[in-house]
């Protein structure tokens, strides 16, 4: 047999007016404890303050609304010594949310954590993977690298040899061979603690380059260079000038009388170094020219070097004349000796 007991309850703006303290205590109480214990420990007193003040005002709002609920009719002194048989209960609700709002604020903070430790454990697996990976690749550099002090070593007992066998029979075979090694030589080694060169330098090796492509090529070689400047106390990355030379060599065409080629190189007194080539193209696709190795690896190398400083590397083609132009401010190279 089913009964069902009557209860007598109270008008809808009574629940909502408990269940909002109620709630609005809960989330206050969270924020002042996420205050408390998440923005340093110069803050914590202030939250541990708050927490306190929000816990009396609490009570004390409870007892307001409790008044105007229950006894808007009786005298207040009256009532405030009848509420005193209710404090027990009030007291019981502020511990019960008081410890909800610590229990929901505490599990999220842990939850937190957890995904704060995951993501920590994530990081150093990821490090010790970029580790491995960088160990793997310095270790082929040193391979690399140690392959690479071999080959030129074989090489230049080659070009000895070679020297040695031709330098009674063919002076200019001898002398190209002389002029081929210091290149080689230059491009190995020539660089000091700083990564750079005497200008001066990279200039003796373009005149021993021009001077190859001379015996390559005859008196069918027309080109002209020019230097201007006191380039002895001014230093630069090594083998962008001397790649920019050999860019001609490679694409242009020398043998035309009536189109010669022309390099310049300059320097200002205010260290700004500058290039210009200009040479007739060979029959190939002019694209090319814009887009070869030399000249896109030597903006690479310029752009980590000189993009502080500034530097300008352009390139036109006009007709049948392609022109390479350079200008590095050199002000922040300049080495006094």
């Amino acid at each position: 047999m089913l009964v069902l007991m009557k209860v007598d309850l109270e008008p809808a703006y009574i629940y909502i007016l408990f269940y909002s303290l109620n709630i609005s205590y809960f989330y206050l109480l969270s924020a002042a404890l996420t205050f408390a214990f998440d923005k340093g420990r110069n803050q914590r007193a202030k939250g541990v303050l708050m927490a306190a003040g929000l816990i009396l005002a609490y009570i004390l709002v409870k007892f307001i609304m409790n008044y105007f609920v229950d006894a808007p009719a009786v005298a207040f002194n009256v009532y405030a010594r009848g509420f005193r048989k209710n404090m027990p209960l009030i007291f019981f609700r502020a511990f019960h949310f008081t410890m909800l709002a610590i229990f929901v604020w505490a599990s999220g903070h842990i939850a937190r954590y957890r995904r704060m430790a995951d993501q920590a454990e994530q990081q150093r697996l990821q490090l010790r993977a970029d580790k491995a990976e960088v160990e793997n690749a310095l270790m082929a550099v040193q391979n690399a690298y140690l392959r690479q002090q071999i080959n030129p070593h074989l090489l230049f007992n080659a070009l000895n040899f070679t020297y040695s066998r031709v330098v009674d029979t063919s002076p200019e075979a001898a002398r190209c061979l002389i002029l081929l090694t210091g290149l080689l030589r230059f491009s190995l080694d020539s660089t000091g603690e700083d990564g750079l060169v005497n200008i001066n330098d990279e200039l003796k090796e373009i005149s021993h380059l021009l001077e190859i492509n001379r015996f390559r090529f005859g008196d069918n070689m027309h080109l002209e260079m020019e230097t201007e400047g006191d380039f002895e106390n001014y230093r630069i990355i090594p083998l962008i000038l001397l790649t920019l030379t050999e860019n001609v060599f490679k694409h242009g065409n020398l043998t035309n009388s009536s189109s010669p080629a022309l390099i310049r190189i300059s320097i200002t007194r205010e260290g700004e170094l500058n290039f210009f080539s200009s040479n007739a193209i060979k029959s190939i696709p002019t694209g090319r020219l814009s887009k070869s190795t030399g000249l896109r690896n030597a903006r690479i190398r310029l752009e980590n070097t000189y993009s502080a400083a500034g530097f300008n590397l352009c390139t036109q083609t006009d007709q049948d004349i392609f022109t390479v132009r350079l200008s590095i401010r050199l002000s922040g190279s300049l080495v006094r000796h």
